[in-house]
């Protein structure tokens, strides 16, 4: 190790992990997108710790985003672990276990040793022997172009007048004021004005608020999209308790008109299991696909690191609801 520095990464070294990101994710970043994730957060700066070569190179790197949350109707702050990567001309030699020991020593020393993220096929394996647990797994939830099709073939089929209109949200205080009335798990994720918009203003997608309002003016149901790679990702949605299926089917057919409009391949999201959110997209003709084989058939895992009793009452996945908007780079 005496070739490597493990040292707090501050705004002046984010060009050096330009070329790090495009070998790890072979993705060309602009400094802005590490401005805007570590940052620009409104819950905190992240603690950023990077392993640097005696050429000054940042080589290895993790960042601790400080997310809110609501447990048992207490705030308390949460690590949300991202962006960890190792160059590829210097993996095996342990970095990824040195940069998350300092991590979990920075936070101890904060009395808040607890970190979650969002599991890779490479990381998940080796974070497991760092003491952390897979709380649940997330599954793709998909729409295809031609299930949009014949739906919306369906629609203009027996289409009927109704009691609501389709718009664009222009004001983000108004899904705010809604998501505070959707039923909660024991533990979310805190939405207010400004943390909602700093998840929108992503350097990287251009998003889409639409929302579903009644006669007198009133939101009913809102959803938040973007296009990616000629598709729909259904990034955020919500309904009133009282509003029925039928109802809530419209907003869902408003974007599905935006597959066909713009020729798309189609919807994709993902979602916990046996949640609202997952239940909803079942209700309006969403799939997933459980084979071991085929498009988006792999599972998310959710993980954990907490040290002492603070998570001992918390690590069933009933506790949870986790979907889209909970990701740091979705």
């Amino acid at each position: 190790m005496t070739e490597y520095v493990i040292d707090i990464i501050d705004r002046s070294d984010f060009h050096l992990l330009l070329p790090l990101m495009k070998d790890c994710f072979n993705l060309e970043m602009e400094q802005n997108y590490f401005e805007w994730k570590y940052i620009l957060n409104p819950s905190g700066t992240a603690i950023c710790i990077g392993v640097k070569n005696k050429s000054g190179d940042i080589i290895a790197f993790e960042a601790l985003l400080p997310e809110e949350f609501i447990i048992d109707k207490r705030s308390t702050i949460l690590y949300h672990s991202v962006d960890t990567m190792t160059h590829s001309a210097h993996r095996r030699n342990g970095l990824y276990k040195k940069i998350a020991f300092k991590g979990f020593e920075i936070l101890e020393s904060k009395n808040n040793l607890n970190e979650y993220g969002f599991g890779g096929d490479m990381s998940t394996p080796a974070i497991l022997k760092f003491g952390w647990e897979i709380l649940l797994e997330i599954r793709y939830f998909f729409k295809t172009y031609y299930q949009c099709k014949l739906n919306c073939f369906n629609v203009c089929k027996n289409k009927e007048s109704q009691d609501f209109i389709i718009k664009e949200i222009s004001e983000t205080n108004e899904i705010i004021e809604l998501k505070n009335k959707l039923i909660k798990p024991v533990i979310y994720k805190f939405f207010d004005e400004n943390i909602y918009n700093w998840k929108l203003s992503h350097p990287l997608y251009q998003f889409h608020k639409i929302g579903l309002y009644n006669l007198n003016g009133k939101l009913n149901g809102y959803a938040v999209y973007y296009f990616h790679n000629n598709k729909i990702f259904l990034y955020d949605f919500g309904f009133i308790e009282s509003i029925s299926k039928k109802e809530q089917k419209l907003l869902f057919n408003a974007i599905e008109e935006t597959v066909l409009k713009n020729k798309l391949k189609g919807i994709v999201t993902f979602s916990q299991d046996q949640t609202i959110f997952a239940e909803t997209l079942k209700c309006h003709g969403f799939i997933s696909n459980k084979f071991k084989w085929g498009p988006l058939n792999k599972k998310i895992p959710f993980l954990l690191y907490s040290k002492g009793n603070d998570f001992v009452n918390y690590k069933k996945p009933d506790c949870w609801a986790i979907t889209p908007i909970y990701h740091d780079s979705l």
